[in-house]
């Protein structure tokens, strides 16, 4: 008698994915000309996108953007979305902080930047200050001497619409590339899942 196959629960379901999205993200055999070159054949490019703050737009101009956004990406599927988040370091924040107020005759703005000071390391213990990183992977099987163009246009006709939409984004250096696998495999950083009518939009904050 076959034995039935146990359901996974939601928790073990997104640590398979996150495993095999981790296994997948570090199939690498080299990172060289700004792209990653896997062990099964294909080569890979990165775009990291800047976040998009429209806290000042009215509602109506927020629905516009993310409409314009969408209706320029409807056809485009051909990537995968990650969205990283890391623990930022407060260090320079607090230097800044302490120099100031050795530097300050007031007493009531000494007192305010101590309070900062001490309100600015408790978030740094905590890990409670984080930095969402957007990025879009692209890949092609690197199947002969045109697969890097292939790639590249790829990469730059993404960047050129996300330019029309007015959203800063950038090809990713072998450094950054380096930088980015060891993001994802951070422990301290955590990887979010979005809806497909999501994907593009997400960045906006």
């Amino acid at each position: 008698m076959a034995k039935k196959k146990q359901k996974l629960t939601k928790e073990q379901q997104e640590k398979a994915l996150k495993e095999k999205r981790v296994q997948d993200l570090l199939n690498v055999r080299d990172i060289e000309n700004n792209k990653l070159y896997t062990k099964d054949n294909y080569i890979q490019g990165y775009i990291r996108v800047m976040p998009v703050n429209i806290s000042l737009l009215s509602n109506s101009e927020k629905k516009r953007k993310r409409e314009m956004i969408k209706e320029k990406f409807n056809d485009e599927m051909h990537f995968e979305f990650l969205k990283l988040s890391k623990s930022v370091d407060l260090s320079e924040q607090i230097n800044y902080l302490q120099n100031l107020a050795k530097e300050c005759d007031n007493h009531l703005k000494k007192m305010g930047l101590l309070e900062s000071i001490r309100a600015t390391s408790r978030y740094s213990q905590q890990g409670e200050m984080v930095e969402n990183q957007y990025y879009y992977m692209f890949r092609v099987e690197n199947k002969d001497n045109h697969s890097e163009k292939e790639l590249d246009d790829k990469l730059h006709d993404f960047i050129n619409k996300l330019a029309e939409c007015e959203i800063k984004a950038y090809i990713l250096t072998d450094m950054e590339i380096t930088q980015v696998c060891n993001l994802f495999c951070n422990p301290t950083t955590y990887v979010e899942e979005f809806e497909l009518n999501e994907y593009v939009t997400s960045f906006i904050e």
